[in-house]
């Protein structure tokens, strides 16, 4: 007995919600799941996920972060890492995955978008609209899409960043540091930007422009 532990010291702090019930918690993980077929899961200390309608998923493993639906279903939200966050304010069918430290996603209002994360300190983001598709793969980086449908913001690349809003099918691409590349105020506009410390913006009807 000379090695043994008090009670419950060393549990990890784990919370696993579903279907309106808390089916397991330990430490200071915190989970809710409210609504038909929903899970939510919390791994790490000072976690929490939080679910608000059906079929909505929420997982995090992590220390300090966060994964929550707020309003809306099918939703799917990933965050892998410390002090973390990835949001659905309000839609459907929305995908946020987060993986690394200090990093964000979030969909104010819209269904069906795609929002991945990968790096330190970057943040992916869709204001309003559907099917859009938001990447990140850096740190001290940013992609937003939205206020419209179906366009694409990538950046790949660190201390960079890229929009495409502000109508549908625009495509903003950054594959370079320190570099931006805009694209929206219409509809079909193409911005690249592959060198570092360059910006492309293409605005209008079908404009292009490459750095």
């Amino acid at each position: 007995m000379l090695w043994a532990s008090p009670a419950g010291a060393g549990a990890p702090s784990r919370c696993v919600a579903a279907n309106g019930e808390v089916r397991q918690q330990s430490g200071t993980a915190y989970c809710e799941a409210h609504g038909v077929g929903s899970v939510a899961i919390a791994n790490g200390e000072n976690s929490s996920a939080v679910v608000n309608g059906d079929h909505n998923t929420a997982r995090v493993s992590g220390d300090g972060s966060t994964a929550e639906v707020e309003d809306g279903s099918a939703n799917k939200v990933t965050v892998r890492g410390d002090n973390s966050y990835a949001s659905v304010i309000r839609g459907d069918a929305n995908t946020l995955t987060v993986t690394g430290d200090d990093s964000f996603a979030g969909v104010l209002a819209g269904n069906a978008n795609t929002l991945t994360v990968d790096g330190t300190n970057s943040q992916a983001g869709v204001g309003n609209g559907h099917s859009n598709i938001v990447s990140v793969d850096g740190d001290n980086s940013f992609a937003a899409a939205g206020y419209g449908n179906e366009n694409v913001a990538t950046v790949v690349g660190d201390n960079s960043a890229a929009g495409a809003s502000a109508g549908m099918q625009n495509t903003a691409t950054v594959t370079a540091d320190g570099s931006g590349a805009y694209a929206g105020e219409g509809n079909g506009n193409t911005a690249v930007a592959t060198t570092d410390g360059c910006i492309a913006e293409a605005f209008g009807i079908g404009s292009n422009d490459f750095c």
